[in-house]
C-alpha cells in the first residue's frame, strides 16, 4: 500500500494541480473540498494518512477550525499538517504554527517546494508512527508493573535506536505517554545529531533533500571522533512534577529561535520544528541551559 495524502482546498483547480503533482511523485491522493468532508475522511482513515495539505481559508469550516479538531483528536494529533494560505503576515504565520500546523506554506509557491515539504512531513510521520507502535508494545509489556512514583534515574545513549527505546519506556512515567514519547524522542535525537555529531542546521536541510538521512547519521556515528560521545539523561520524579535533563557533548547552539515557531525566515525549511513542538504541543516546559548543550523538560503533575 502506497503513501496516502489528504488534500483539502475549496478551489478545484488547486486541488487538481496538487493531486497531479503528488500522484506523479508516486503518492496516493484523496481530495476534499471543505473541512466537513475532510473530517469525515479522517475519521474513516484515522491512521491511513501520512500528511495533510490544508487550505486555511475555506467556507463553512475554515482550515483553522479543522486543524483544531485534528489536534484535539488523540489518534490524529501528531499527524503533520501542511497549512497553505495566502495569509502570510508574521501574525498569521505564528497563529497557524501555534495552532499546530507542522508546516506553513505561503501562496503562491512552487510545486517543487511542496514536494520537498511533503517528503519531510512523511519522514516525520513515519518516525512518530514507529514510536507509537513501540509505545503500544511496551504498554502490553508493562501492563502488570507499577512504575516508580518518586526518585531519580540516569542513563546514557549514543544512537537514534537507543533514543527510540528510551523514549518509549520512560514516557510511561508521564500521564500522557504519547506526548512524552514525542518530546523525549525529539530532544534526544537533537542532542545526538546536532549536539554530539555536530550536524549544522543547514547541513540537515541539504541532506534531507538528497540523501538517506539515517544512513548519513549512522556513518558519522561510526567515525573515530564521535564514537565515544554520549548523551546523558537524568530523570527526576517528585510528587508534583517530572523532569528530564538531557546533556550532550557538543559545542552548543543558539537555542532561542527554536523554542517558538519561526516566521518567514524558516517556514519553508524541511525540518527545525521539533523543539517548538516539544515546548508548545506536549505539555512540557522546555528550558536550555549553559551554552545550549543542556536542556531541561519539566511536566507539572496535577
Amino acid at each position: 500500500m502506497g503513501t496516502r495524502i489528504l488534500v483539502i482546498d475549496d478551489e478545484e483547480f488547486i486541488r487538481e494541480d496538487i493531486q497531479e503533482t503528488l500522484e506523479d511523485a508516486g503518492y496516493i491522493v484523496d481530495l476534499a473540498e471543505d473541512g466537513e468532508s475532510a473530517w469525515a475522511l479522517l475519521q474513516q482513515q484515522s491512521t491511513g494518512y501520512s500528511t495533510i495539505i490544508l487550505d486555511r481559508m475555506m467556507p463553512n469550516m475554515s482550515g483553522m477550525a479543522l486543524l483544531a479538531m485534528i489536534k484535539a483528536d488523540y489518534q490524529l494529533q501528531h499527524l503533520p499538517v501542511i497549512l497553505q494560505t495566502a495569509k502570510v503576515s508574521k501574525e498569521d504565520i505564528i497563529e497557524g504554527l501555534n495552532a499546530g500546523a507542522y508546516y506553513y506554506l505561503p501562496k503562491p509557491y512552487e510545486l517543487e517546494q511542496l514536494l520537498a515539504i511533503v517528503k519531510a512531513a512523511i519522514i516525520k510521520n513515519n518516525e512518530y508512527q514507529y514510536l507509537h507502535h513501540q509505545l503500544s508494545s511496551v504498554d502490553e509489556a508493562l501492563g502488570s508493573l507499577t512504575l516508580i512514583k518518586t526518585g531519580n534515574l540516569e542513563c546514557q545513549l549514543r544512537t537514534r535506536k537507543e533514543a527510540i527505546a528510551i523514549s518509549t519506556v520512560l514516557s510511561h512515567i508521564c500521564p500522557n505517554p504519547q506526548n512524552a514519547e514525542v518530546m523525549l524522542f525529539e530532544l534526544l535525537v537533537n542532542a545526538i545529531e546536532h549536539g554530539n555529531l555536530g550536524f549544522t542546521y543547514q547541513e540537515k536541510t541539504d541532506l534531507l533533500d538528497v540523501e538517506n538521512w539515517y544512513e548519513v547519521v549512522q556513518q558519522r556515528l561510526e567515525m573515530e571522533e564521535y564514537r565515544t560521545k554520549v548523551v546523558k539523561l537524568r530523570v527526576s520524579i517528585s510528587s508534583d512534577e517530572v523532569q528530564f535533563r538531557i546533556e550532550d557533548e557538543g559545542a552548543g547552539f543558539d537555542w532561542k529561535p527554536y523554542l517558538d515557531f519561526s516566521t518567514r525566515e524558516r517556514i519553508l525549511d524541511n525540518h527545525g520544528r521539533g523543539i517548538a513542538i516539544c515546548n508548545h504541543d506536549t505539555g512540557f516546559s522546555i528550558q536550555y541551559l549553559e551554552k545550549g548543550n543542556i536542556v531541561v523538560a519539566t511536566l507539572p503533575l496535577e
